[in-house]
């Protein structure tokens, strides 16, 4: 389904909320930690909420949690408690210090360890809380604009994590009136598995230090952080305060009336399968890797795609690699637009490989369930979406 908004303005709003937690929770992110709790301390993680769109019209919930993952048993639940016409774009910020996801995954029902089971208890809170906030931005005060100002440069605090990896090192800032939309690519990991308090790592200490700021992950699939310091705080500090200056060494500039459409688009997956060194990776036999793999796997996903004037907002249901981001980027400058590649929007479907890529295997392609056409069905849906988008309004 696709809107398009023809405007001479957008209407922006915004709210946020802290996430309220029934008890300790089990971390997730490292399978090290072997389903601890978290203890007490640490950060407050939030729900930031940007809603846009035209005023009395159709709008898109912009939503950032400081979670591992989005399931998509969420994003369903989300979903059932927006009025008609509003569309959701929820994105994880993926800090590995946070109650685990997998609780709110209705898939998730058998055991592994490390990793939590489906709780029904813990989703419908999860949805609440976040629907809850979206009805508080619909309350917010709404702010007017026909400008949309951006600016990019490139930084040094993502290094590759895999071979042949290399990161994109653009940091970029979409100013939307009040509500700054910042998208950088780098696992949120700079704390370890042995922080066991509550952590919002980079992203949420990025958003932390100006207000209505929201972070999305960029291609992620094959990106660590980099950042100097004695201990995770002062390197998370570090980290965050540079990517957030507000004057930025390199491009900027500024779109007038800036149009607003956004687009879902169906990604043709294949069956799940488990990579050849799942078995082996996970300590399992292939039988089992075989019922694990289809019982946890998506058999649906989708693209989300905004445009807001020049840029597009690609939500992809993953994490693809930098390589693979750089290809979907291709798609939109060939059609005039700057794309930012969004990880884990409205879904998982483990890491996003190029063919080549799969086939040389390691952890991330382990967890690529979808065989080594993920990658090319990921790209093949994006040209449908920014095809839509690409049309004369």
């Amino acid at each position: 389904m696709s809107w398009t908004a023809l405007l001479a303005g957008l209407v922006i709003q915004y709210a946020e909320k802290a996430f309220e937690w029934t008890d300790s929770l089990p971390l997730g992110g490292y399978t090290a930690r072997k389903g601890a709790g978290y203890q007490p301390g640490g950060d407050e993680l939030r729900i930031r909420v940007a809603l846009l769109g035209s005023p009395g019209g159709s709008s898109v919930a912009i939503v950032s949690i400081e979670s591992l993952t989005v399931p998509e048993s969420l994003v369903r639940e989300v979903r059932r408690q927006l009025p008609d016409g509003m569309e959701l774009f929820l994105a994880a910020t993926h800090t590995h210090c946070a109650p685990d996801s997998q609780m709110w995954n209705d898939r998730m029902t058998f055991e592994v360890p490390g990793i939590a089971r489906f709780r029904r208890a813990e989703l419908d809170s999860m949805a609440k809380q976040i629907a809850g906030t979206i009805q508080s931005a619909q309350q917010s005060t709404p702010f007017a604009f026909t400008e949309l100002h951006w600016g990019q440069a490139s930084s040094s605090f993502s290094r590759g994590r895999r071979a042949l990896a290399q990161p994109d090192p653009h940091r970029t800032a979409l100013q939307l009136g009040p509500v700054e939309i910042f998208h950088f690519g780098a696992h949120a990991t700079l704390y370890p598995e042995s922080e066991l308090k509550l952590r919002s790592d980079w992203p949420g200490t990025l958003m932390r230090q100006r207000p209505k700021r929201l972070a999305l992950v960029g291609s992620i699939g094959d990106a660590s952080p980099f950042s100097l310091g004695p201990e995770p705080g002062g390197q998370v500090s570090n980290m965050a305060s540079a990517l957030g200056r507000r004057r930025m060494a390199g491009e900027s500039g500024m779109d007038n009336e800036p149009g607003l459409r956004i687009h879902r688009e169906p990604i043709e997956l294949a069956d799940p399968k488990p990579h050849p060194e799942f078995a082996r990776s996970f300590g399992v036999n292939d039988p089992l890797a075989l019922i694990a793999v289809r019982a946890f796997a998506p058999r649906e996903a989708e693209i989300t795609a905004i445009r807001v004037g020049s840029w597009v907002l690609l939500g992809v249901p993953g994490e693809p690699t930098a390589e693979v981001g750089r290809e979907l980027q291709a798609i939109g400058e060939e059609r005039g637009l700057r794309v930012l590649v969004c990880s884990h929007v409205n879904g998982w479907i483990g890491y996003v490989l190029t063919p080549q890529d799969y086939q040389r295997g390691g952890y991330e392609a382990t967890l690529s369930f979808h065989g080594p056409d993920t990658g090319p069905r990921v790209l093949e849906a994006t040209q449908r979406a920014i095809r839509v988008l690409a049309r004369p309004r």
